[in-house]
């Protein structure tokens, strides 16, 4: 199993093997979409899985906690203009995982707010 298929099937233990194996993963953009041409940090990506239906609700905050753990960036921004996962979740109506996010940052104890 993969990254993306861990997410988009909402297995925690499947994500938790891959981070512990690769801890790098938690910011690695995962490939999907339409003919695979969407690139997206895996905080984002569970938004969009949730926004979609392609995940059951109430499996997202295991998968953010996982990546959080391993490091994931809370301000990922791959270009300077894309959606942090933040963003991301406000936009896509995981307000759930939006609000872990900020509990993240704030065990981070990171002195740059989240956007």
């Amino acid at each position: 199993m993969n990254l993306n298929e861990a997410i988009r099937s909402g297995n925690a233990n499947a994500l938790l093997q891959l981070l512990a194996e690769d801890p790098s993963r938690a910011n690695e953009l995962i490939e999907w979409g339409n003919e695979k041409k969407c690139f997206t940090h895996p905080l984002h990506y569970i938004s969009d899985m949730l926004f979609n239906g392609t995940m059951q609700r109430g499996k997202e905050l295991p998968l953010v906690d996982a990546l959080i753990e391993a490091g994931a960036n809370l301000n990922f921004n791959k270009d300077g203009k894309s959606e942090t996962p933040l963003v991301g979740a406000a936009s896509l109506g995981a307000e759930d995982v939006g609000l872990r996010f900020a509990r993240g940052w704030r065990q981070a104890g990171s002195a740059r707010p989240l956007r």
